[in-house]
């Protein structure tokens, strides 16, 4: 069986600069959704690992949940501790902004052992200001067809290393057995997890699986997950406050005093 895998590409210069799509041909194009995550892991004791992720909106990103969320040594699920996002980062090592977080929501039905699910959401507790370097895209809907082609960045493979210069290629998309392959002749690396498929402007997939000498490179479709996310992601309204009532001083006056709710 013949193995593609997945990604990456010609340089692009501060989110910006050239795609190389699967003809050859060199296009302009911006990415200023796209956004290189590091975070701890317990397995690395403490070390810090990499993927990557999308801007959805001011306050959330999109991403794969296994780079959020890995078995302890007892087997238990354990969320990253600590996670730097990292915007208009054309290179790992020089990222024009930073922000930093430790609220994550990984999808409640997510595998760990069998990857299923894998998908899920950075809070970086803070509303972010857009620029021209920093935009958010939106997600395909629910019932959103399996695009043709799309375009897919990270930073992909350069003499058997991990790349530190932004790539993105545009290639051809097929469903197998539930998930999305692009074909390339490029190559992923595990710190390209989590990265969109992005055609016509919208998000319809993220990087789960990289290719090995047994399979594919894949995507997960957001498609079931749209109603999710928006779920989680909707600014939520202050909880009212309830009200407490307290005799003084032994007297019969009532007094209503607020309880603060958080």
């Amino acid at each position: 069986m013949k193995v593609f895998t997945v990604i990456l590409f010609c340089v692009l210069a501060a989110v910006q600069g050239r795609v190389v799509s699967s003809n050859d041909e060199e296009t302009s194009f911006d990415v200023p959704w796209f956004v290189h995550l590091r975070f701890s892991r317990m397995s690395f004791r403490g070390r810090l690992d990499s993927c990557v992720g999308t801007i959805y909106n001011k306050r959330w990103i999109i991403t794969a949940a296994s780079c959020l969320s890995e078995l302890a040594s007892d087997g238990v699920p354990t969320d990253s501790r600590f996670i730097w996002v990292r915007y208009d980062a054309s290179n790992v090592y020089r990222p024009g902004f930073v922000t930093e977080t430790t609220k994550v929501k990984i999808h409640p039905e997510y595998d760990h052992k069998t990857g299923a699910n894998d998908i899920g959401l950075i809070d970086i507790d803070r509303d972010i200001e857009f620029t021209d370097k920093i935009q958010p895209i939106p997600l395909a809907a629910s019932d959103a067809e399996v695009p043709g082609t799309g375009l897919v960045c990270g930073y992909g493979e350069k003499d058997g290393e991990a790349g530190e210069d932004l790539y993105c290629v545009v290639d051809t998309v097929t469903e197998v057995d539930g998930l999305l392959v692009a074909q390339s002749s490029a190559n992923a690396t595990r710190y390209d997890l989590g990265g969109a498929l992005v055609s016509d402007g919208k998000v319809h997939a993220i990087l789960v699986r990289i290719a090995d000498e047994t399979s594919a490179g894949a995507f997960l479709s957001t498609s079931k997950y749209v109603a999710w996310i928006e779920e989680e992601t909707a600014e939520k309204e202050p909880e009212p406050e309830e009200e407490k009532i307290s005799v003084v001083d032994g007297d019969d006056v009532l007094i209503a005093e607020p309880i603060l709710t958080f």
